[in-house]
């Protein structure tokens, strides 16, 4: 496993950064990982990190369940279990740490770990049945802008300019919080739901230099 990401910094033995959606909101990518290397005493709600038959990439998912047909996993971000059973060789190890903007946090495992897991699920499913019922009226709100620049009246959005190999992407926050892009050579802007129903995309002007 590389333990160098883009900028060529060197991390600390058995760390490693998360990458990916499939364990929001439990890791954000960028989150710094610590695990303890090997398989053993792998339980019910422990996060581990290990590759699949055939694949050089790591992943990052829950133990949903264990027996001697092999380990089922889960992201917290996700609605199904994954399709594949794992052995002991698969496994790098078990996350029992993860570190963001340089602060450190225990990483809930076992039957703490299960609990917090089932819960997370069990909103997932709650959330995709709300947007599946609402969804057409949020797209018919959506496509009329009837609450549309509503962030903007009140001064809370602003407009950065990222330079990435040297092109430009466009980032509109409020505060601290990133709700949308606008990424080289498009036109239209990708804005975060509901911040959709807030701002008009008309008005977003890049800024000046």
């Amino acid at each position: 496993m590389s333990n160098e990401i883009n900028n060529k910094k060197i991390l600390p033995p058995n760390t490693m950064y998360y990458m990916g959606q499939s364990m929001v909101p439990t890791f954000t990518p960028g989150d710094l990982l610590y695990f303890e290397p090997g398989c053993n005493e792998i339980k019910v709600g422990d996060v581990i990190v290990f590759r699949t038959k055939g694949d050089d990439k790591n992943i990052v998912h829950r133990v949903i369940s264990t027996g001697k047909e092999g380990i089922k996993t889960r992201g917290d971000n996700n609605n199904l279990p994954d399709s594949w059973l794992l052995t002991g060789e698969d496994i790098t190890g078990k996350v029992i740490e993860a570190e963001r903007d340089g602060v450190k946090r225990k990483v809930s495992g076992s039957t703490e770990g299960y609990v917090k897991g089932h819960i997370l699920h069990i909103l997932r499913k709650i959330k995709f049945y709300f947007i599946k019922i609402f969804r057409p009226f949020y797209l018919w709100l959506s496509e009329r802008n009837l609450t549309g620049s509503l962030l903007q009246k009140c001064g809370l959005l602003r407009i950065i300019s990222i330079k990435k190999e040297d092109k430009e992407e466009l980032q509109l926050l409020s505060g601290r919080l990133v709700i949308g892009r606008l990424l080289p050579g498009r036109k239209k802007w990708q804005i975060r739901k509901p911040f959709r129903l807030l701002v008009d995309e008309k008005n977003l002007k890049k800024p000046s230099c």
